[in-house]
C-alpha cells in the first residue's frame, strides 16, 4: 500500500499540471475532474473500501458542479461508475469493507454508481435553477439600463457621467 499512495500522488500530481499547463477552461476542468477521481479512488482504497471513504465522492461531485460544464462533471460519473465496477471486481477488498460487496461486487458497484448518480441529478437541478435565476436577473439588468438610459437621455437637464479617473464617459442631449 506504501506504494500506492506514491502511485496516487504521483497521478493526481499529473492532473494538476495539466490543469494549469493547458490552454482553456474545459480540458484543465477535465483534468481538474480526473485528478478527483483519482484522489477519492485512492483514498477509498487506502481506507480498505470503508464505506465513510466513499463519501469523497459527493463532494466531488458537489465541487464539480461548480463549473458547470458537462465535460468535467460528466468525465467524473462515468470515471466514478468504472472505478466503481472495475475496482469492485479486481480488488473489492479494497474497494467495499464488506463481506456481501466482495461477494457481488457489481452489485454494489452499480448502488454505490446509483447512489453517486442521484447525487449528480440534484446538483444539475441546482445547476439549472442558478442558470434560470441568473437569467431572469439579467434581464431585470437590461430593463433597468435601458430605463437608466431613457431618463438620462430624455433629462431636460444637462447632466454628464464622468469616470472617477476623471474621462468623459457620457453626455445627454
Amino acid at each position: 500500500l506504501d506504494h500506492a499512495w506514491l502511485t496516487i500522488v504521483m497521478l493526481v500530481l499529473t492532473c494538476v499540471v495539466a490543469a494549469v499547463r493547458l490552454p482553456g477552461r474545459r480540458l484543465p476542468s477535465v483534468f481538474v475532474a480526473l485528478g478527483f477521481t483519482i484522489a477519492c479512488a485512492g483514498f477509498v482504497t487506502m481506507a480498505n473500501g470503508l464505506t465513510e471513504a466513499h463519501f469523497t465522492f459527493f463532494i466531488a461531485v458537489a465541487a464539480l458542479a461548480l463549473y458547470r460544464d458537462w465535460a468535467p462533471f460528466g468525465m467524473f460519473l462515468a470515471a466514478t461508475v468504472l472505478h466503481h465496477g472495475l475496482f469492485g471486481v479486481i480488488a473489492s477488498e479494497h474497494t467495499y469493507d464488506h463481506n456481501h460487496a466482495v461477494a457481488h461486487p457489481l452489485f454494489w458497484a452499480l448502488l454505490h454508481g446509483g447512489a453517486v448518480l442521484g447525487t449528480a441529478g440534484f446538483q444539475l437541478v441546482a445547476w439549472r435553477l442558478s442558470e434560470s435565476e441568473e437569467r431572469r436577473a439579467q434581464a431585470n439588468l437590461d430593463e433597468s439600463q435601458a430605463q437608466l438610459s431613457i431618463a438620462f437621455d430624455e433629462s431636460p437637464v444637462p447632466m454628464a457621467m464622468i469616470a472617477p479617473d476623471g474621462r468623459l464617459l457620457r453626455t445627454n442631449s
